[in-house]
């Protein structure tokens, strides 16, 4: 039941993605963090050709993830989305660059008119 709870929660945040294209500067903040890259590469659909390329001419785990997510930008175009990076990030457990695209992206919801008209005055007299 949790393991179930879980993945519905995750759904949810996955749903509230955009689908636009990414950014480079996005990309470059994610690339920083990303220390698996290889794995995402092969995820994200490169070719074996291009994760050897990536490896043999980056000099730094950061470098070679930013230069994988780039690449995969310029082969994909338009389907180079949040939601697809999000949906790869789930998928390897990266939660943490899931809720870092969401923070990247997702504005936030405000509160219900509503709510922030029937709270309590509370300021001092």
């Amino acid at each position: 039941r949790i393991d179930r709870r879980m993945a519905t929660e995750q759904d949810h945040i996955l749903s509230t993605v955009p689908p636009n294209a990414c950014s480079d500067d996005h990309l470059k903040k994610l690339g920083l963090k990303l220390s698996d890259w290889r794995v995402v590469a092969m995820l994200l659909g490169l070719e074996d050709s291009e994760i050897k390329d990536i490896q043999q001419k980056g000099e730094s785990t950061a470098e070679r993830s930013i230069t994988m997510l780039r690449r995969w930008r310029q082969s994909r175009g338009e389907q180079a989305t949040y939601r697809c990076l999000a949906s790869v990030f789930r998928d390897i457990n990266r939660l943490d660059l899931v809720e870092k695209i969401c923070e990247l992206v997702v504005l936030p919801t405000p509160p219900a008119p509503a709510l922030v008209q029937n709270q309590p005055n509370t300021t001092l007299q």
